[in-house]
């Protein structure tokens, strides 16, 4: 976080696959994702992305990390990549309870946690900070919603 902060973060870009990120990203995430339902639905026809494959692995790995820390054991989380004409779009999808609509511009911000019913949990609360930053870093936006149609968040990464 410091050195995002700094502006010192060293970017490696490279061709970057999201196939191969969220791939890596879920089998790191295994543990913390337990019994949950996890599903991949990328678009095969996503273009590779001149991205630094560790740092949007890391991201992606801790969204899914959160997701896990906050929906219920054997729910489902969706790992999604719809084709956009001018954009990338990876999205994490899950089951939980939702954020209240106060919150939602407020949790990619250091140490901010919602405290919502079940939504109290343990942590840093520097995860989602990290992640909007390495997103940030290599030219991207992260967002987060409710879900409309049932309980649930999007968090959804974005790049032009």
């Amino acid at each position: 976080m410091t050195r995002l902060e700094a502006g010192v973060l060293e970017i490696k870009r490279e061709p970057v696959d999201l196939a191969d990120v969220v791939a890596s990203a879920v089998r790191r995430a295994q543990r913390s994702l337990g019994s949950r339902d996890i599903r991949i639905a990328l678009d095969p026809g996503l273009p590779l992305l001149q991205l630094d494959f560790v740092l949007i692995e890391q991201a992606v790995f801790n969204l899914l990390d959160n997701t896990a820390k906050y929906s219920p054991e054997q729910s489902l989380i969706l790992v999604r990549g719809p084709r956009y004409d001018a954009a990338a779009v990876l999205q994490i999808v899950d089951e939980e309870t939702g954020i209240p609509t106060d919150d939602l511009e407020w949790i990619f911000e250091k140490f901010h946690r919602v405290t919502n019913g079940n939504l109290a949990q343990r942590g840093t609360r520097l995860g989602l900070a990290v992640c909007r930053g390495f997103v940030e870093a290599l030219g991207g936006m992260i967002t987060a919603s409710n879900r409309t149609d049932r309980s649930g968040v999007i968090l959804t990464i974005c790049f032009r």
